[in-house]
């Protein structure tokens, strides 16, 4: 997948995540599937990118922690 798609991909996945979090509390089922969805592209994106040695695995990093 294209870099700026998976960056796209990523912080579609977090927002929705933050959103179910907060609709059905981090424990749900269906946050904990999302989570690990959200976390595969993570992967993903460190492994084709190398995360912290780039810009673009910075702001991933820091958006993930905002």
């Amino acid at each position: 997948m294209e870099q700026n798609k998976l960056i796209f991909q990523i912080e579609q996945l977090r927002m929705q995540l933050c959103n179910l979090a907060k609709e059905k509390g981090i424990s749900h089922h269906s946050v904990i599937e999302l989570s690990q969805e959200l976390d595969n592209y993570i992967v993903q994106y460190v492994r084709q990118y190398g995360g912290r040695n780039s810009k673009a695995g910075e702001c991933l990093l820091h958006n993930r922690n905002a």
